[in-house]
């Protein structure tokens, strides 16, 4: 071999090592990037799981507050029917012993 042949040879195998490293290289950069994205999406995923699991536990307290609240409303409204109902009765008393007072 020649001097020459053996420089086109070693300038040949860099060329090709060079190629072979470049393929490499932005399969390897293709595959960080993929990564990057899983990473990201895992991330974000979390994100937005805690802030469903914040509003759920809100909704939760709303719910709770509401049914509290129901409760109350009916309780006071018995009242107000009590108190409503026992007016009328007494009214009724009232006309009552008016009519017997006029007949006297």
């Amino acid at each position: 071999m020649t001097l020459s042949e053996l420089v086109q040879l070693a300038a040949g195998s860099t060329v090709i090592g060079t190629i072979i490293s470049v393929v490499f290289t932005r399969v390897t950069n293709k595959e960080k990037h993929d990564i990057d994205l899983l990473d990201r999406a895992y991330k974000e995923i979390n994100r937005l799981d805690s802030i469903v699991k914040l509003l759920k536990s809100d909704l939760d307290d709303e719910k709770y507050m509401r049914k509290k609240t129901e409760k109350e409303r009916d309780f006071l409204q018995k009242q107000l029917d009590n108190v409503l109902w026992e007016l009328e009765e007494s009214k009724h008393e009232i006309e009552r012993l008016l009519e017997k007072l006029k007949r006297r």
